[in-house]
């Protein structure tokens, strides 16, 4: 079965109706798989498919800016042998499909042990500074759920769209899905570098800044 949700944004053309459905990174893992997806994705009415390939600053098809992700062979880093990107912008397209990358954008890492030592290197090793911090400036913890890049640090917004700029450059998407816009709760924020730019901001009210 596919996890899915209904989402009818207003990205269609006028009149037209937009039946959107998310594949989630935790539904596939072959070639057959997506292919499989697709196919009962238009055989069940849709029009179009949010197919994520972003889950925490890893990579659901080969790229130069962050590790191929460990859900594909069980080992962060490591190539499956398959571009699961480019297998479903084919498929979906061939069932008359829309296919849009979707991305998480801040979480950074999930899970208890550190990311392993790959190339690329995860950002969790290369940029710690990224991670979002609490109001004592304390930065969040692995944990069984996500530590999240803080939002308001201008480089991790630059990753975000040099993620979003390599996909668009190198696949016939029709579409960048973006989730997991915001931060991870009430306290965190307190980053080094989003405190400077709130402060270069003329240090508003920070929770209006955040939003």
């Amino acid at each position: 079965a596919v996890f899915f949700g209904l989402v009818t944004p207003a990205i269609a053309g006028a009149g037209e109706e937009l039946r959107g459905i998310w594949v989630t990174r935790w539904t596939y893992a072959s070639a057959s798989d997506v292919r499989r997806i697709m196919r009962e994705v238009s055989e069940a009415g849709f029009n179009a498919v949010f197919f994520q390939v972003r889950g925490q600053h890893d990579a659901f098809y080969p790229s130069a800016i962050e590790p191929w992700a460990a859900e594909l062979t069980g080992a962060l880093g490591k190539d499956p042998g398959w571009d699961p990107l480019a297998v479903a912008v084919e498929a979906g397209h061939a069932h008359g499909l829309q296919v849009h990358a979707y991305v998480n954008a801040f979480t950074l890492w999930r899970g208890e042990s550190p990311p392993a030592v790959v190339e690329p290197l995860h950002a969790w090793h290369r940029h710690p500074e990224w991670i979002a911090a609490d109001s004592e400036g304390l930065p969040m913890a692995l944990n069984a759920h996500y530590v999240f890049a803080s939002p308001g640090n201008p480089e991790v917004r630059r990753r975000l769209a040099a993620v979003a700029k390599d996909i668009a450059d190198r696949y016939p998407i029709d579409g960048i899905h973006l989730d997991y816009i915001r931060y991870p709760g009430r306290d965190q924020g307190h980053d080094v570098a989003s405190l400077a730019a709130w402060e270069a901001d003329g240090s508003p009210d920070f929770s209006a800044w955040r939003r």
